[in-house]
């Protein structure tokens, strides 16, 4: 497995007690950031839906500094735990910096990077600066006072403001100056520093370096398509190219349904039942029964000409006290598939996700005739 997580933004949902921000991010297992206060760590308040300046979402999420930092510079954002393997990993994403977002007096640089979460601090932090360059800043848990520096610098004109862009930064972990990084924009390398000290972290994070000495590189930045993947294994295990993380939404009934259909308010379709933004009891299907699946069709959105990975998204809770598992399911067009995670279901609504690297049925890219005809749902496991 190398694509180790996906988020486009544009597909958020909602219950009555996750209305902010705060309630899709955490559903989405992304958590704030910890601002160091000398030797303790001080949680930042979570921003609600109605904040203006810091967080914002449509079909992509923004960032900007609201929040002036007495010291620092200082990491100020969100993270998300990840898992990878070996010591290479690599993160792609759309960017746009916004010059007309600038708050005047307001210091910080919209950040994408490499979060150390025992330590609260960015292991890699790549800010994006007035003049088209890209900043690369690290961290240092021995230096609490100052949690990130400027580690190196692109040359100038390397973007466009107010232009999106696609960023990839390649990070391959090490001591002693053994570690490397290189970033490409729009697939030309930008930044190589093949002897550079950089140690692990356990997060990806979206935020701002922020501080009172950072006056020249404020800035708000939109980001979208987000994915993260490693150098494990023989397929996606290197810079993917320019990508586009994209929603299918479900349209009908598949070739197979198993579940009832239930809610408050319940729908008049089993697609139209788990075709729905707010994650509660108003509709919903259901089953008690192991080893029942449901499939749906999704909408055909693919102009290809083919995709690095197709991840499937659930939502489930569990209404009695057996305990059960759930795992994605996947049909492409002759292969029924299951996903490898097995997800145990509790009494609240969760959010899980699973990734199919290849198709199925050929062990290779899906192509654009094989997206537009996936069916996608779930299966009781235990």
């Amino acid at each position: 497995m190398t694509v180790n997580y996906v988020n486009g933004f544009d597909w958020i949902p909602s219950n009555s007690s996750q209305v902010t921000m705060k309630g899709y991010l955490a559903a989405e297992r992304w958590y704030i950031s910890r601002k160091p206060n000398n030797d303790t760590y001080v949680d930042l308040a979570w921003p609600t839906a109605t904040t203006t300046g810091r967080f914002g979402f449509g079909n992509a999420m923004f960032f900007g500094a609201s929040i002036i930092s007495s010291g620092g510079p200082y990491f100020l954002g969100i993270v998300h735990p990840i898992t990878y393997s070996g010591s290479t990993i690599i993160l792609n994403a759309a960017c746009r910096r916004l010059s007309n977002s600038v708050v005047a007096g307001i210091p910080g640089g919209g950040a994408i990077g490499i979060y150390d979460g025992v330590y609260g601090i960015c292991r890699i932090a790549v800010t994006l600066s007035p003049n088209g360059i890209i900043r690369v800043w690290t961290g240092d848990p021995t230096n609490i006072g100052v949690t990130v520096s400027q580690l190196i610098t692109s040359v100038t004109g390397v973007f466009l403001e107010d232009v999106w862009f696609h960023l990839q930064i390649k990070i391959t972990f090490g001591l002693s100056n053994t570690g490397a990084l290189e970033i490409r924009v729009n697939n030309e390398t930008v930044i190589d520093a093949p002897a550079t000290n950089i140690a692990a972290g356990d997060c990806i994070c979206l935020g701002v370096v922020q501080g009172i000495n950072l006056n020249s590189y404020y800035n708000g930045f939109v980001i979208d398509d987000l994915s993260v993947n490693d150098s494990s294994g023989d397929i996606h295990d290197n810079f993917l190219g320019n990508l586009r993380v994209k929603t299918q939404a479900v349209i009908a009934d598949g070739t197979h349904i198993d579940s009832s259909i239930g809610g408050t308010a319940p729908a008049a379709t089993h697609w139209q039942s788990v075709n729905v933004v707010r994650t509660d009891d108003t509709k919903y299907v259901y089953t008690p029964t192991v080893s029942d699946y449901d499939l749906y069709d999704l909408a055909a959105n693919q102009t290809g000409p083919f995709a690095r990975a197709v991840q499937v998204r659930l939502v489930a809770r569990q209404d009695d006290a057996t305990q059960r598992t759930i795992k994605a399911a996947l049909k492409t067009s002759t292969t029924l598939s299951l996903g490898t995670l097995e997800f145990h279901l509790n009494q609240d609504y969760s959010h899980w996700t699973d990734v199919w690297q290849v198709s199925p049925d050929t062990g290779t890219d899906f192509t654009t005739a094989e997206l537009n005809v996936l069916e996608a749902g779930f299966e009781v496991h235990s």
